[in-house]
């Protein structure tokens, strides 16, 4: 499943933001706009899936990628 393999991705770089290419080479093994949108849609889903837990967000750090917050409790 590619949100899980993303989340994992985000997880192990919690707090640091991951390259959205190396998001892209994981998952399709390519960088390209096609991918690029996919990827947006899939971060989506991800933050969907998470919305009920305030403690955990999936920041957008433009032109750059994704960084997995977790605040303490």
């Amino acid at each position: 499943m590619i949100e899980a393999k993303l989340l994992k991705e985000l997880i192990i770089n919690a707090g640091y933001t991951v390259d959205a290419s190396t998001m892209m080479q994981l998952i399709w093994q390519r960088d390209d706009p096609y991918s690029r949108n996919s990827l947006h849609g899939f971060i989506h889903k991800l933050r969907h899936y998470l919305w009920h837990d305030p403690s955990i967000s999936i920041l957008n750090q433009r032109g750059i990628g994704y960084m997995l917050a977790v605040k303490s409790r």
